[in-house]
């Protein structure tokens, strides 16, 4: 089978072109003072200690004499990394809702006693529970664990959405199960 001569040249213009444009794309983005760090590797998860003042979302009591003010922790504009003992907590005081990012099925085979399934990927299908979602407790998000990262992806786009209290359990369901029960039992979207 032949290829028209006009053809050929086309197609020879069209992978000079595509080269030609990758070559200034590189070159702009070595001079660019924001440039774009390119890799083929997946960057290592970091997780920080319990105790880093960045990562304690727990309210901390202040005051003297019992008579104590509960401090909230600011507003964040991007989700914050927590960990299980944080999660515990939180939950163990009434002051968060667990959000399950994967599938149906993976949801249904096990997931964080109470946690409520809005899988990432089908979001768009949620939005009236989406809003249903309290504003005045952290929305933790969570996924199987890495490197799954529909936990993160969610907690991102519920700060999109303007949630202000955004956490994501990045260790996800596997460091769960390492020294927590796991629940079959789908839960119900009220009484947050």
């Amino acid at each position: 089978m032949k290829i028209s001569t006009g053809l050929k040249g086309a197609l020879k213009e069209a992978i000079g072109i595509t080269i030609l444009s990758l070559a200034v794309a590189f070159l702009v983005n070595l001079f660019h003072p924001h440039k774009v760090a390119i890799s083929l590797a997946r960057p290592a998860i970091e997780y920080g200690d319990d105790d880093l003042a960045a990562q304690e979302l727990p309210a901390i009591h202040v005051g003297a004499d019992g008579d104590s003010t509960l401090v909230m922790p600011e507003d964040s504009i991007e989700p914050v990394v927590v960990s299980k003992s944080q999660v515990l907590q939180l939950i163990k005081e009434g002051r968060a809702v667990l959000l399950d990012a994967r599938s149906k099925e993976e949801y249904q085979a096990g997931h964080i006693p109470g946690a409520l399934h809005l899988p990432f990927e089908e979001l768009g299908r949620y939005f009236d529970k989406v809003n249903s979602l309290p504003r005045d407790k952290w929305l933790i998000t969570y996924c199987s664990g890495p490197p799954c990262d529909l936990g993160e992806l969610l907690a991102f786009e519920l700060v999109n959405i303007g949630f202000a209290r955004v956490a994501v359990y990045q260790a996800g369901l596997d460091d769960w199960k390492k020294s927590q029960q796991v629940s079959t039992k789908e839960e119900a979207w009220n009484g947050f």
